[in-house]
């Protein structure tokens, strides 16, 4: 891989799309280099309200560092996990079938997403995936290593609410072995900060560098800094970008097909813009997703400004013309 080209995966994962602070970026390009055949997966599990626009950025995210890797003629093999099993396996979710018809509605928007922006990723259920022989083989080694590894038990109480431990101790961790059984199969992982455990649980067994690659944390839209201030928790980690429900704020999300313009506006409006980086910044992530689509749609080099001289009305405009049709 030339130099010139290195240089240009690096900035892209250094840019403020990520937060390269949670990943190793050398260790990620040294790994790559040694690559002709990379495996890169995203996976989303859902809830009852919808597909969010935060979950669109990640598959833009996705595909165009599929590109950036394809034009060093490296194969790639992008997924995006379609975590159907997952979503209905906590004992909070009620109506389990009415989130399996919201994530039948939700693949229809993401095929017509697929289409429209000629994405190269394949769509894959982890319910498909938990019938193939290659899956079954490797959740028994993982099994089997769990209960071998003292740390990878103590990492996997850490992806698990204080109160669940009891829970899923009793059952083995199944769930977050399933998880690990999956995420070893590939090279590289795109995701948010919160997916980092299983990460980590899934390096413990393959006795690999790191292969995170993290996505900064989604913001929800429509509140001052105050919210924030009041919220440390998501002033850190935001909400779960493929969540709708996340924190119960889809009322502040952007859904497709459900969300509507004048909502959307308002919205943006009513969302504060921070004078430094570090601070959240939710109508950064809207001028963001709009650039990043344009430049994925046209097939152009990705260019983000490095200020915040647009104006509210200006990113509004932005962000309808480019996803106009899945408005209300």
């Amino acid at each position: 891989m030339k130099s010139s080209n290195l240089t240009k995966i690096k900035e892209y994962l250094q840019s403020r799309l990520f937060k390269p602070s949670l990943f190793e970026v050398d260790g990620l390009l040294k790994h790559i280099q040694t690559k002709r055949e990379l495996r890169i997966l995203y996976g989303e599990t859902y809830d009852l309200f919808g597909l969010t626009i935060d979950s669109i950025k990640n598959y833009f995210l996705l595909e165009y560092l599929t590109r950036l890797l394809k034009e060093e003629d490296i194969s790639v093999e992008a997924v995006l996990l379609i975590g159907d099993v997952a979503s209905i396996r906590n004992i909070n979710v009620d109506d389990k079938n009415a989130v399996l018809k919201q994530i039948e509605r939700n693949l229809k928007i993401i095929n017509k997403i697929v289409n429209k922006y000629h994405l190269s990723f394949k769509v894959k259920k982890m319910s498909s995936i938990f019938k193939t022989q290659q899956f079954i083989t490797n959740f028994q080694k993982v099994q089997q290593f769990y209960e071998q590894s003292n740390v990878m038990k103590d990492l996997l109480e850490e992806t698990v609410l204080k109160n669940r431990v009891k829970q899923e101790l009793a059952v083995g961790f199944k769930y977050s072995l399933e998880e690990v059984a999956i995420i070893s199969n590939f090279d590289l992982k795109i995701g948010p900060p919160r997916e980092i455990k299983y990460d980590k649980a899934s390096q413990i067994f393959t006795g690999q560098k790191p292969l995170g690659i993290y996505v900064n944390p989604t913001y929800p839209l429509g509140f001052n800094y105050d919210y924030f201030i009041n919220h440390p928790e998501i002033d850190e980690f935001g909400v779960t970008p493929y969540k709708a429900g996340s924190n119960r704020l889809q009322a502040n999300r952007i859904i497709l097909g459900q969300t509507s313009r004048e909502q959307i506006k308002e919205l943006i409006t009513k969302s504060f813009i921070p004078k430094f980086e570090d601070l959240p910044n939710p109508i950064n992530d809207i001028y963001q997703i709009s650039v990043l689509s344009k430049a994925v749609r046209e097939g152009k080099t990705l260019s983000l400004r490095r200020d915040t001289v647009l104006s509210k009305d200006i990113i509004y405009n932005l962000f309808i013309d480019e996803f106009n049709e899945y408005f209300k």
